[in-house]
């Protein structure tokens, strides 16, 4: 499990992972709790750029991954949400369609350093982290209006 370290002057950062295990073009989830309601969050990587959010749909408070790690509209390159088809701008959030206009998704304090990934959104201090796909459980397990996989 990563631990947490804190850096003169940059406040909380915690490794997640490594660029290069978030493929360009895609996102990863992962959830930790003090971040939102469930402590899912998502981070989508855009050549050596990354954007974290809280893996919810502003509309109805739903996750947006219907698969987990699928948050990339493959045709568009925009954030999904599998439950509405409303799309995100990956660079800030802000709804570029669906039933959400004006609207947002959340924020969470992501930065690039060297080649790997940290969240460093100080919500998430002395929390406990878990990549989704290793957190031991059916990942679809809890959520709601979901299908069986």
């Amino acid at each position: 499990m990563p631990s947490p370290h804190r850096s003169p002057g940059t406040g909380y950062a915690e490794r997640l992972c490594e660029l290069a295990d978030i493929p360009d073009g895609e996102g990863k989830g992962f959830n930790r709790s003090g971040l939102g309601d469930r402590g899912d969050f998502f981070v989508v990587r855009q050549g050596d750029h990354v954007y974290g959010y809280l893996n919810r749909c502003p509309h109805a408070e739903l996750p947006l991954d219907f698969v987990p790690d699928q948050f990339i509209d493959r045709r568009t390159g925009h954030i999904l949400c599998a439950v509405h088809g409303a799309t995100f701008r990956v660079a800030d959030g802000s709804c570029l369609s669906g039933p959400c206009p004006g609207t947002a998704l959340d924020p969470v304090s992501i930065e690039l350093r060297g080649r790997s990934v940290f969240l460093t959104d100080a919500r998430a201090s002395g929390c406990q982290l878990q990549a989704r796909s290793e957190s031991g459980g059916d990942p679809m397990e809890d959520r709601p209006n979901r299908g069986s996989s």
